[in-house]
């Protein structure tokens, strides 16, 4: 399943419960592929998923010490939190 269409279906669950993200932090952690200077365009379209500013999305790339299968390069994982307040 693609991301996005992950990313839309859970802003859906959020939005059906009276919630919406103010605030979302995403650490990528992976050897490869090098994903800093993907790291706006990732930004600018979470935002534009959310409907939030970009400024609301921190995402950052790690490659987790090279420890494991992601630092090997054999996989690739992301954590994400959201920060979610009372939809208006």
């Amino acid at each position: 399943i693609a991301s996005d269409v992950l990313l839309r279906e859970v802003a859906a669950r959020v939005a059906g419960v009276g919630l919406s993200p103010s605030g979302i932090d995403i650490v990528v952690i992976g050897a490869r592929p090098r994903l800093g200077v993907r790291l706006d365009a990732m930004r600018e379209a979470i935002a534009a998923i959310l409907e939030i500013e970009p400024g609301a999305v921190n995402a950052k790339a790690s490659t987790g010490n090279l420890a494991g299968d992601e630092g090997a390069g054999r996989s690739i994982s992301a954590h994400a939190v959201a920060t979610l307040r009372t939809a208006s």
